[in-house]
């Protein structure tokens, strides 16, 4: 295995001084990391929203994948003029979201179920309450073996288009001194290959996050060199320390 010199991060740049796992990859194995978004979300406003002929007033239970859908499916509810309800049930990918959501409403205890950092680690949880119907507030381009995986699993779940992805141009980026590039959704994937036709890739590796966006690169004639979640790496940044421990070698 080469040498992994430098690392191409899919995600918004940390703030100064925020703290971030791949920064803290950069300092252990002595790397250079960029960061950038290959998509940007843009919130979905109510005149657009109207045409999903969508009633949030249907819903006893909501999912939330991330703090940006906890922030943008609230403020949709405020300017629609929705109220949710008080024994309305949630579902959190992760305790960061859990926690965020404390911003927007009271938080009762039965009524707040927390995954494991996936959405299908979601569905033990609500496959206790099979007569609710959930809202899944996402990006109008959400693709993921979720839905399917609650569909079989008989629960009734809305997909609720709430941001729209757009994707960001790539020719400022220099690929030809990038080793590594990781990609955390399909759609990301597909940004980057769109965007990248006729260009020598043969440099590259590649680690991805999530079952779909393997498959995605794969669509793409690619192959992940590090993937994640597994049952020893939940978290991309995990798997990917654990591959460079090894090239380190």
């Amino acid at each position: 295995m080469s040498k992994i010199k430098r690392l191409l991060v899919t995600l918004n740049k940390p703030e100064l001084g925020e703290t971030n796992p791949y920064l803290d990859l950069a300092a252990r194995f002595n790397l250079a990391v960029d960061f950038y978004p290959l998509t940007n979300l843009e919130e979905i406003l109510p005149t657009d929203f109207r045409k999903f002929r969508i009633n949030l007033n249907d819903f006893d239970s909501i999912i939330f994948s991330s703090k940006y859908s906890v922030e943008v499916y609230f403020k949709l509810c405020n300017l629609m003029r929705v109220d949710i309800a008080p024994e309305a049930r949630y579902y959190c990918i992760s305790e960061a979201v859990s926690n965020y959501l404390s911003k927007y409403t009271i938080i009762r205890k039965r009524k707040i179920f927390t995954g494991k950092g996936t959405l299908n680690s979601l569905i033990p949880f609500m496959a206790k309450s099979k007569e609710s119907i959930y809202a899944f507030p996402c990006s109008e381009t959400f693709e993921d073996s979720f839905l399917e995986n609650t569909k079989t699993s008989g629960l009734h779940v809305v997909k609720v288009p709430v941001f729209k992805t757009i994707i960001n141009p790539l020719e400022n980026l220099d690929l030809s001194k990038i080793d590594l590039i990781c990609f955390f959704t399909p759609l990301s994937v597909s940004a980057f290959f769109s965007g990248t036709k006729g260009v020598d890739l043969s440099g590259l590796k590649f680690a991805v996050f999530g079952e779909q966006s393997k498959r995605t690169l794969q669509d793409f004639g690619y192959n992940s060199e590090v993937f994640a979640p597994t049952p020893v790496f939940p978290s991309l940044y995990m798997a990917i320390s654990n591959y460079l421990k090894k090239v380190a070698r």
